[in-house]
């Protein structure tokens, strides 16, 4: 009796090998950073394409800081080094190659030479003002430009890096790869890293700072190999993780500050553990 097997079970059964080999294979590109492989595919949503920060619902509390705060644009330190070595795959017995852009909001991926408009140092500014204000710990908070002489409270931010890195994928052999990647073997690896540096002042007074570095990998397929998109997606969740953390942080150490307790978070409402492997944020304070 002969026996038929379907494509769906050809793909199904060539999908999780591929994404173990590829896991093991990758150990020496990533030897610069943690290696975070999700579940074969991250749960990217479909048509999503420019950077999105959601705030943290508003705060039923009053405001406890009877004063303004400016955010100001953010402080950008990155370089301008860029290198594009995808086409090394193409050789034989070369089974992958990579590119990497320190300021990939610069670099054209796919049909965008912008990733769609991001602007890190105003989005990823916006993005803290947004979350503060929610919060409800200062009376108003206003972002964008720099701050004036007569701003008594001030929040700073310094990007120190916001790098990608992408890989395409061959196997070692060349072009004929394209019909492993239309058996849904991944085509790439598209890698996004953030480090920021978050100080709060008054009238150039250190009174809280903070700083936190994560990266996230994800897997590319032929099909769906949008890396504008998939960098939006991935900056995105790495904000959505850290900042509504590092302003709970803040919070905390106003009230303490002022000699008032700090607001409980029940573990229910705490923010996520992050998964995968990835730099653990830190909190620094002023001795």
């Amino acid at each position: 009796m002969s026996a038929s097997i379907s494509t769906g079970a050809v793909r199904s059964g060539i999908r999780p090998a591929l994404t173990y080999l590829l896991a093991a294979l990758s150990i020496p590109l990533t030897a610069c950073h943690s290696w975070h492989l999700r579940n074969s595919h991250p749960s990217f949503t479909p048509g999503y394409r420019k950077f999105r920060f959601t705030p943290s619902p508003e705060s039923s509390e009053q405001s406890f800081m009877p004063a303004d705060l400016a955010v100001v644009t953010a402080e950008d330190l990155r370089g301008n080094f860029k290198h594009d070595f995808k086409q090394l795959a193409l050789v034989p017995a070369i089974p992958w190659s990579v590119s990497h852009s320190e300021r990939p909001e610069t670099t054209f991926y796919d049909d965008s030479e912008n990733l769609y408009g991001f602007n890190p140092s105003e989005d990823l500014a916006k993005a803290f003002a947004d979350e503060i204000r929610n919060a409800h710990i200062f009376s108003s908070v206003r972002n964008g430009g720099t701050a004036s002489s007569k701003s008594r409270y001030v929040f700073e931010l310094t990007i120190q890096d916001l790098h990608a890195a992408e890989g395409y994928l061959t196997y070692g052999v060349s072009g004929a790869s394209l019909l492993l990647h239309l058996l849904q073997a991944p085509e790439g690896t598209l890698r996004g890293f953030m480090a920021m540096r978050v100080e709060l002042r008054e009238n150039e007074r250190l009174l809280w700072s903070a700083e936190f570095g994560q990266g996230a990998t994800c897997l590319t397929w032929i099909l769906d190999s949008n890396e504008a998109a998939h960098l939006n997606w991935i900056y995105s969740e790495l904000a959505q993780e850290n900042i509504p953390r590092l302003v709970q942080d803040l919070r905390n150490e106003l009230l303490k500050q002022s000699g008032r307790a700090p607001r409980f978070v029940p573990p229910e409402s705490s923010p996520p553990e992050p998964s995968g492997s990835a730099e653990d944020a830190s909190v620094r304070r002023p001795s």
